[in-house]
Parts: structure tokens; C-alpha cells; sequence
């Protein structure tokens, strides 16, 4: 009975509640809101670093996007319209026929046209649009006039409008006696240079009329106009294409041989040059230059299109024509080449209709759109929009088709990024960073190349300054070094790591570069001089100090090496000038440009790599110290007791166990150097230029973002193009930190380390 009543109590006390004392149920809270806090503040932390991720990649993502094409609203055009001009808006435009008619339409739900003012008693045998508001129109009987038209808004009752308005010059002769060339001109093309205009008009089969007309300005009254004129002959074939660049330098025929014939041009009609290229094995059927006059377009009967760029000579300073890229074939003969006023994009339009989209830089076909056209309709003419975002064709029967062209990125591809493109001017495909042309006749260019280069080149010679001196310090310091010395070593060290970088540039680049511009021999010496010095003065005590019975604590040797390393850094100076009398011939960068061509930049890698090596040596001797100082005493002590030297001891005890926290902090140190921005901008010269050279200068991506943003048009291509590095720089330090941590997990498990 009793029993029985013991087992009951027992039982009911083991199913009491706990009751905790009140200062351990105020910890476990602590405890359990800590644990949330800290849960919360990496989740935030997660989600920052995602927010970032998604606000670079919604800014570079319209890089990515293809070119699109939306039809607008097809008008009919009353009459024999030949030529269209549209407004900046691709609300109107303006249509010219062949008998002088001028149209005027409007793309709206009514489609309605206009007839504006037209020259009577005309008939046009040919018009070619010079500009985005300039047309030429030939006649039967040698007449040449030029129309200019503008479209300008205007507000009534707060509702806006377009007036055009087309003003028609002065009719010019081409020929000297009209009677003489009955023969109808077929084509016509014309470009200005040097206070003059050149026209070239063919008339017949192999036969080029030139005509100049030059203007000489006056001080004080009217100025006088002179005109001359000659004829070209051609014997390669019948002439089935002409064009001329914006400046009149050179003059290009195509004929039915697939010949491309070249006239280089000069002052007074003189042809200084003719050169004959096969450029297609069928017949040529279209030329026209892209915007600036540097780059051909060559179409064929067989649907090819081609670019061909004006290759400089460094032997002979003329240019050379040569064939740069080749773009997707029609599948009928090309007809027409319609360039960009904006930029390198043009289109190509075949018999049938159906467009494709260029960029001449690239090489790429941007985007391809079917013909339009049904089997009775023929095209007439094509036309890109002033900002070329929209581009429209017109038919012989007056049927106007359009499509509003979505392109804001056209230079922008991966081959423009990341290979070697051939721009104009240059001799063969390069690399290139150059985000602005001067002006828009010339591109930017944009290849990450150089950058990545330079970033590459800055961190290998920021850790080869950095790393042995940091590595080779945290060893001393947490091995040699006496415990007092430490302690105030460490932290003087440490202060160094909160230096503002832009100070370390600062004084980089305005002060060392200067400085050791004339003494580079002596950066190359001093690592020499101070090893036999350091060396030399270690034998000379380790020979001679049991003579005198010198007797010292460990650590006071720093206090010898001090002076000793002094004496080496001042006795490298005549030394490097003795060095650079006897094997450079007394100027050692004379020396190396006579040589090997190679010049040396005040600004160059070496400065670079002192100065960023400055700013990541207290981040890896700090982190290195700390691993080694924490590695057991209990492993070191073995090492001393079985008789192992303090030197045998840090290098195969010490140094193996601590290599995952060194390993990471020298990923660490390279990750610093690889994001460095204002240090690199400064002590550079921020040159974007591929060369690893030590005595040139370059630019990093990150300083290429300090000093191109300022400048970027919000939503331009070199906007996203800067969001893009730093979306690059991102995944490098993902990478390196990945890396980093699989390394060290790896050796920790390897070696058994801390």
C-alpha cells in the first residue's frame, strides 16, 4: 500500500510543468529574439543584394531585346509618286511624282493626301535623296533641281500640326550645250566639299557627266560662282549603280559585270586614282554610303549584300577599299540600299518587296520583314524615317506600306562586346572602347575587351606588390615578432586599411608618378639591393656576434633590419644609374621605345600596382595574422620540443594549418583590387587600350563607371552598357568569392586546418 502510494507521487511529479528561473526564461527570450533578428537582417540582406541584381538586369535587359516591327496605316498616293521624304513624327510626309507633282499626306484614319506646289511642264528621269530633307530630280533634258522641304509644327488652339513646305532652287544645266546630249539622265548622285558640290549623272550606258559648281564669297558685295564639268567613260561594263560619299572624295560604279569601279577625286574635277575590284559575280545593283561616307554598301542581282570600308595605308596614306562584312542573301535581286541618318543601320529591299535590316559596324542582320506586296503591285521606293524608327516602302501603283521600327540599341551585339570588330579608319578588326564618335557621323565604339583587359592587368600587379609583402609581414608578426612590438605594429598596420583611396590616388598620382618616372630601374633594383643587404648584415651577425658576446631579444632584430633597409632603398638610386649607363645606353625609356617599341606612361601599371597594393595590404596581412596567431599553440610547441627551428615550425607546421584563412584572404585582397575604382581612375591615366605592358596605363571597368556615367544619357546605349559592367563586376566577385570559399573548405578538410 504504501508502495503503491510512493509510485503515484512519483508519477504525478514527473507530469508537473517545469518551472525555469526567471533569469534563465529572460535569456532563452533574448536568445530567440536575437536568433529572429539576425535570421531577419540575412534574409534583408539576401533580398538587397536580389533588388540590386534585378534593377542592373532591368536596365541592361533592353540590350537583349530584337528588333520589332509594327505595320502602320497603308495610305494610297494619288499620281506617279517616285520619292518619299517623311517628318521627324511618321506622322506625314511628302511624295514626289516624276511629272513634278508634290503630295502631301498624313497618316491617319482619314489617309487624306494634299497637293502642294509643283513645277509645270516636267518630267523627271531621276530623283535621289541627298539628305533627310533633300531631294535632286533630273529631267530628259539635262535640268538638275533641288528641293529642299521641311516639316515645321505648328499650334492652334493648343492642338499641334504640321505645315511642310518645299522649296524648289535654281534649275542647273548639267550639260554645256543641252543639244548635244539628247540622251536621258538614268542617275544621279552628289556630295559637297571645300565650298563646292559635286554632282555626278549618268547618261547612257558607260557615260558619267561631273559637274562643279563652287561658290567664292566676298567681303563686300555678291560673290561669284563658277562652274566646270567633265566626262568619265567607263569600259568595264554597263554602269548599273552609282554613288558618291558626303565629302565628294570618291566616286563608286557598279556594273552588270559584278566590277565595282573606284574614282578618287580632287579639287577641279582631277581623277587622282581608279581602281577595279570583282566585287560580286553578279551583276551590281545597288551602292549607296552609309552615314558618314566611310562605309559602301554593295548589293547584287543575286541577293548578296556587302560592306566595304576606305582602309588607310600607313606606307602610302591613300585608302584602299576593301570588303569588310557580308549580310544575310535576299532571295530575289536587291533593289534598293536605304541607309540611316542616324546611325550605321540600313536596309536592303529586294524586287518583290521584302526588307532586311543591317548594321554595317557588326555585320548583323538585325531583323527581316516580308514583302507587302501583292502579285500586281511593283515597288517604286523605300525610305527609312529621320530617326530611323520607322521604315516604309512605296509602290509604282501609289501604295504606301510602313512599319514603325523598334531598334534604340543597334551597335550593341555580342560580337561588338567581346570580339574584334573592324570600325572605319582602322587597318584591321580591333578591340575598341570609345564611347563617343565627336559627332554622328561616327559611331561609338564599345567592346569590353580593353576594360576587362585593364581590370585583369591592375589586380595581377596590385597582388604581385601586395601579396608577398602582406603574406610575408602577417608570418613575421604573428611568429617572429616580440609580443610588445606586436602590439603596436599590428595596429599601425591596420590603420593603413582606412586611408580613403582617393587620398592613396591622389598622392599615386600626382606625386610617385612623377617622381619614378625617371628612376623605373631603380623600382627594379630595390628589390635586389635590400635582399643582399638584408642578407649580407644576417651573415656578418650570425658570423662575428658569439666574438663580442652579443646577446638580444627576440624581435630587436626589426630594429637592425630598419636602418638596413634605408641604406639599401638610398643606394639603389646610383646603383640603377650605374645599371642604366652600362646596359640601356644611359635612358632606359629611350631605350625601350628605340628597341621595342614600347613607350613608358608617367602613368603606368607600376604606379598602379604600388598604389592599389598599398590599399589591399592591410586587408590580407590583417586576415593572414589572425589565422596564423590562431593556429594551437599545443602544434607549434610539438614542432619546438621534437627540435624543429622557429623558421621549420611557421613554414611546415604553422603555414599548412592556417592556408584556407590565407588562401581567403588573399581572394579577398583580389576581389578589393578587382573593384578598385578611384585609386586606378587617378594613378592610370585611364587609357582603354589592351596592352600588358608594365609601362602603359589602362583603364578598369570600375573606373570606366566613375568616369563615363557622368556623361550617359538616362536610358542611352552607353547607360546600359555601364550597367552592364557592373552587372560583369558582380559576377566576378561571385566568382571569386565562390571560388575563394570551395578552396578553403577544401583545404580545411584536407589539411585539418582552423
Amino acid at each position: 500500500m504504501t508502495g503503491s502510494t510512493q509510485g503515484n507521487a512519483l508519477s504525478s511529479n514527473s507530469q508537473a510543468p517545469t518551472i525555469w528561473p526567471e533569469s534563465l526564461q529572460k535569456r532563452m527570450l533574448q536568445d530567440t529574439v536575437a536568433r529572429y533578428v539576425f535570421t531577419l537582417g540575412g534574409w534583408l540582406i539576401l533580398l538587397s543584394i536580389c533588388a540590386i541584381l534585378l534593377v542592373i538586369f532591368l536596365e541592361v535587359f533592353p540590350l537583349l531585346r530584337p528588333v520589332t516591327y509594327t505595320p502602320i496605316n497603308q495610305i494610297t498616293i494619288p499620281g506617279s509618286a517616285a520619292s518619299i521624304i517623311i517628318d521627324d513624327y511618321k506622322e506625314s510626309g511628302l511624295a514626289l511624282g516624276t511629272t513634278g507633282s508634290v503630295e502631301y499626306f498624313q497618316f491617319s484614319d482619314s489617309a487624306k493626301t494634299y497637293p502642294l506646289s509643283e513645277i509645270e511642264n516636267v518630267h523627271f528621269s531621276a530623283l535621289h535623296q541627298s539628305s533627310s530633307d533633300t531631294v535632286l530630280a533630273t529631267t530628259t533634258d539635262g535640268r538638275l533641281y533641288e528641293a529642299r522641304i521641311t516639316f515645321t509644327p505648328a499650334f492652334k488652339n493648343s492642338i499641334r500640326t504640321i505645315v511642310p513646305a518645299i522649296h524648289w532652287l535654281k534649275p542647273i544645266e548639267l550639260f554645256a550645250v543641252p543639244d548635244t546630249d539628247p540622251a536621258p539622265i538614268q542617275r544621279v548622285v552628289t556630295g559637297s566639299a571645300r565650298s563646292s558640290q559635286l554632282i555626278a549623272a549618268q547618261v547612257g550606258a558607260n557615260r558619267i557627266i561631273l559637274y562643279q559648281r563652287k561658290e567664292k564669297k566676298a567681303l563686300m558685295g555678291a560673290g561669284s560662282i563658277t562652274e566646270e564639268r567633265t566626262t568619265i567613260e567607263t569600259t568595264s561594263g554597263v554602269i548599273t549603280a552609282l554613288a558618291m560619299d558626303e565629302r565628294a572624295d570618291f566616286l563608286l560604279i557598279g556594273t552588270d559585270q559584278g566590277t565595282l569601279i573606284s574614282y578618287e577625286l580632287k579639287a577641279s574635277l582631277a581623277i587622282d586614282r581608279v581602281e577595279h575590284f570583282q566585287a560580286s559575280d553578279a551583276p551590281i545593283s545597288a551602292l549607296a554610303f552609309a552615314i558618314g561616307g566611310r562605309t559602301l554598301l554593295v548589293g547584287d542581282e543575286a541577293g548578296s549584300v556587302s560592306s566595304w570600308l576606305f582602309v588607310p595605308q600607313r606606307s602610302t596614306g591613300r585608302k584602299n577599299l576593301k570588303q569588310s562584312n557580308i549580310f544575310n542573301t535576299h532571295t530575289a535581286p536587291v533593289r534598293l540600299l536605304i541607309p540611316s541618318q542616324r546611325n550605321k543601320v540600313f536596309a536592303s529591299v529586294d524586287t518583290t518587296g521584302a526588307s532586311k535590316i543591317h548594321y554595317a559596324t557588326s555585320g548583323n542582320t538585325l531583323a527581316t520583314i516580308p514583302s507587302p506586296l501583292s502579285e500586281s503591285e511593283n515597288l517604286a521606293t523605300a525610305q527609312f524615317s529621320p530617326k530611323a524608327d520607322g521604315l516604309f516602302l512605296l509602290t509604282t501603283e501609289g501604295t504606301l506600306y510602313g512599319w514603325d521600327v523598334y531598334n534604340p540599341h543597334p551597335e550593341i551585339s555580342i560580337k561588338t562586346l567581346f570580339e574584334p570588330v573592324h570600325y572605319e579608319g582602322y587597318q584591321k578588326p580591333e578591340f575598341v572602347w570609345q564611347s563617343t564618335g565627336g559627332s554622328d557621323n561616327f559611331e561609338p565604339k564599345m567592346s569590353l575587351i580593353p576594360l576587362l583587359t585593364g581590370t585583369l592587368k591592375g589586380t595581377l600587379y596590385a597582388l604581385l606588390f601586395a601579396v608577398p609583402l602582406a603574406l610575408l609581414s602577417a608570418c613575421y608578426v604573428s611568429q617572429f615578432m616580440s609580443p610588445r612590438l606586436k602590439s603596436m605594429i599590428k595596429p599601425a598596420l591596420e590603420v593603413m586599411a582606412v586611408l580613403p583611396s582617393v587620398v592613396i590616388g591622389f598622392v599615386a598620382g600626382l606625386w610617385l608618378a612623377p617622381a619614378l618616372e625617371p628612376h623605373l630601374i631603380a623600382i627594379f633594383c630595390i628589390p635586389f639591393c635590400i635582399t643582399i643587404a638584408l642578407v649580407c648584415t644576417c651573415l656578418l651577425f650570425w658570423r662575428f656576434s658569439h666574438l663580442f658576446g652579443i646577446r638580444y631579444k627576440t624581435g630587436i632584430e626589426l630594429l637592425i633590419a630598419i636602418p638596413i633597409i634605408a641604406f639599401a632603398l638610398y643606394i639603389s638610386f646610383p646603383f640603377a644609374s650605374w645599371v642604366e649607363a652600362l646596359l640601356f645606353e644611359g635612358n632606359f625609356n629611350q631605350w625601350l621605345f628605340d628597341h621595342y617599341a614600347i613607350r613608358v606612361d608617367q602613368r603606368n601599371s607600376i604606379i598602379a600596382g604600388i598604389a592599389v597594393g598599398f590599399a589591399v595590404i592591410p586587408i590580407i596581412f590583417t586576415i593572414s595574422e589572425d589565422c596564423l596567431s590562431s593556429v594551437p599553440k599545443a602544434l607549434s610547441a610539438g614542432s619546438l620540443a621534437l627540435g624543429a627551428t622557429r623558421w621549420q615550425t611557421a613554414l611546415r607546421v604553422i603555414l599548412p594549418v592556417a592556408a584556407p584563412g590565407i588562401f581567403a584572404a588573399v581572394m579577398i585582397g583580389l576581389g578589393r583590387a578587382v573593384g578598385e575604382t578611384m585609386i586606378v581612375l587617378m594613378a592610370t591615366g585611364n587609357t582603354p587600350i589592351i596592352d600588358f605592358s608594365a609601362f602603359t596605363g589602362f583603364r578598369a571597368l570600375s573606373a570606366n563607371i566613375a568616369v563615363e556615367l557622368p556623361e550617359a544619357p538616362h536610358g542611352g546605349t552607353l547607360y546600359r552598357i555601364l550597367f552592364l559592367t557592373a552587372f560583369i563586376l558582380f559576377i566576378m566577385t561571385f566568382i571569386l568569392n565562390t571560388l575563394s570559399e570551395f578552396v578553403r573548405s577544401h583545404l580545411r578538410k584536407k589539411l585539418g586546418g582552423v
